[in-house]
Parts: C-alpha cells; structure tokens; sequence
C-alpha cells in the first residue's frame, strides 16, 4: 500500500501490541519495479476492492464523509 502513492492510505486494524509492531515492519520493506508490477499484473489497482468497505468521499480537510 505504502507504495501506491501519497494519496493512498493504508487502514491497519491492530487489536494488539504485537500486531502494530508487526504493522510498522511494513515501513522496512522496500519492492521494486519489478516487484509492484509483479503484483499489479496479479492484482490490478482497478480491482483491488473491499466489499466492506463504506463508499466514501474525503474533504478538502480530509475527513470522511459517506457518499449519498
């Protein structure tokens, strides 16, 4: 996720200690060229959805809002 972009954000659900320090690890991984696109022809952006999820719009302060 961290390398999608600056307008992407990756949502953790950490319930515990251990599972947010397992979280950080992440910022250590560093892919390649070749490895996002590895991952892209296996998983294309477009299709990359949740269906749980809320479809939601972000304001110029960046809160969340739902979609009507």
């Amino acid at each position: 996720m961290l390398a999608q972009g600056e307008d992407i954000i990756a949502l953790v659900g950490s319930r515990t200690a251990s599972q947010i320090k397992d979280t950080i690890q992440a910022l250590n991984v560093k892919l390649t060229k070749e490895d996002l696109g590895r991952i892209d022809r296996i998983m294309p952006k477009e299709e990359a959805t949740s269906s749980y999820m809320l479809d939601v719009d972000i304001d110029s302060k960046g809160l969340f809002h739902a979609k009507q």
